[in-house]
């Protein structure tokens, strides 16, 4: 695994960091059973991950909702190109 690439399959998470203006590097899906999101690891997405565990974070439900959405978009609908 490369110590750069954040890697994580937790809804919650992955609907938190894109809320939050982290982009996809990749969605690995070899799994069939577990879709992968793949993130640049830095300090920042380390932040708000710890952020998120220690719930510190607010958001606006709406937004956060179509996040969830477009998730599932991603999940379902296919290319992480089109997002």
């Amino acid at each position: 695994m490369n110590d750069s690439i954040y890697q994580t399959s937790d809804y919650l998470l992955i609907t938190t960091l894109l809320y939050f203006g982290f982009e996809t590097t990749n969605i690995n899906r070899a799994n069939p059973k577990r879709i992968v999101f793949e993130f640049n690891k830095t300090k920042e997405l380390e932040n708000r991950i710890q952020e998120l565990w220690d719930n510190k974070l607010k958001v606006n439900p709406m937004e956060f909702t179509q996040k969830q959405n477009l998730i599932k978009q991603m999940i379902y609908g296919g290319n992480k190109n089109e997002y």
